[in-house]
C-alpha cells in the first residue's frame, strides 16, 4: 500500500512540472570572426524540427540588436514584412544544416535603421548566409548550444526529493 502511495506522489510531482520550450544560444561566424549571436527558444513540431517562437540577435558586424519575428504560419514559409525574405523559423538541432533555406528572421535596429530585417538560412552542409534587407550579407557558419531546460531540472529535483524521502523511511524501519 505504501509503495502505491509513493508511486502516486511521484506521478503527482512529475505531472506538476509544466512542459517547457527548448532553448539555445547561437553564433554566426564569418571569415572575419563573430558576426552575430543570440538566443532561441521554441517547441518541437516533430521530425527533429523546432518552431522558434522567441529569440534575440546582437549584430556585431553592422551593429544593433533585435528579436525573432514570430511566424504566423508555423512550419510553413512566410513572407517577411518588407517582402524581402521568405522565412519559417525552423531549427533542426540534429541536422546539417541546422536551418533550412528559409531560416530565421529577426527584426530590430541595425545598420539600416529601425525595422531592419536579418535573415539567417542554411545553404548546405555547414554553410549559412546572414542577410540584412538593406543588402548587406555574409557567408559563414551557424552554431547552437543547448541551454538547460527548467522543466527537466524541476523533474529531476522532484524525483530526488521523493527518492530521499523513501530512503529515509526505509532506513528508519
Amino acid at each position: 500500500m505504501r509503495r502505491i502511495a509513493w508511486i502516486f506522489v511521484l506521478a503527482l510531482v512529475m505531472g506538476l512540472v509544466p512542459a517547457m520550450a527548448d532553448s539555445w544560444t547561437w553564433t554566426f561566424t564569418d571569415a572575419w570572426g563573430l558576426a552575430a549571436s543570440g538566443t532561441l527558444s521554441g517547441s518541437s513540431i516533430g521530425g527533429g524540427a523546432f518552431n522558434i517562437t522567441s529569440g534575440a540577435i546582437v549584430e556585431n558586424e553592422y551593429g544593433g540588436a533585435g528579436n525573432i519575428l514570430v511566424n504566423p504560419s508555423p512550419g510553413n514559409p512566410t513572407t517577411s514584412p518588407s517582402g524581402y525574405f521568405a522565412y519559417d523559423n525552423l531549427l533542426s538541432p540534429q541536422a546539417n544544416p541546422l536551418l533550412d533555406s528559409s531560416g530565421l528572421l529577426f527584426v530590430g535596429s541595425f545598420a539600416g535603421g529601425a525595422g531592419t530585417e536579418v535573415n539567417i538560412w542554411g545553404t548546405g552542409t555547414d554553410a549559412y548566409i546572414k542577410y540584412l534587407n538593406n543588402g548587406a550579407n555574409d557567408a559563414g557558419t551557424f552554431a547552437i548550444v543547448a541551454t538547460p531546460d527548467g522543466g527537466t531540472t524541476l523533474s529531476l529535483l522532484g524525483l530526488a526529493i521523493v527518492g530521499l524521502a523513501g530512503l529515509r523511511r526505509k532506513l528508519s524501519l
